[in-house]
């Protein structure tokens, strides 16, 4: 089925705002020789879409795909940009208690030393036992 961990027929496509009005399709892998995915990545995916328009039919899966930053702006009043570090969860292992990769992130945020730190949940994994 479609619930659970991310498989083959688990993969949906999401367009962006402006080309697509955000409309998901059913993501075909099946012909890509080899996918490393995790849900939320931005990709960019080469094929086809299929004739009823519900489904897209990759040949070449790239992840990773990077979109261009906007240019950096200033606000007024300040002498210089905000540092900003913006961390998203869950942060603690599916099968328990364990907040290592939590941990992982503080130190991180504790080397980059940013000015704010955002930490968005959800903090534990909705399937945590």
């Amino acid at each position: 089925g479609l619930e659970g961990r991310l498989n083959e027929r688990s993969m949906l496509l999401e367009g962006s705002r402006g080309s697509s009005r955000s409309v998901r399709v059913q993501l075909n892998v099946a012909n890509c020789k080899e996918i490393t995915a995790f849900p939320g990545q931005l990709v960019a995916v080469l094929g086809r879409s299929g004739s009823a328009m519900n489904t897209f039919h990759a040949r070449d899966f790239v992840p990773g795909f990077h979109v261009p930053l906007p240019p950096q702006i200033v606000a007024p009043g300040c002498s210089r940009l905000l540092h900003t570090l913006v961390l998203a969860g869950p942060f603690c292992r599916r099968d328990g208690l364990d907040y290592s990769p939590l941990e992982s992130a503080l130190e991180h945020a504790a080397q980059a030393a940013p000015q704010v730190v955002l930490l968005l949940g959800p903090f534990v994994d909705a399937s945590n036992r």
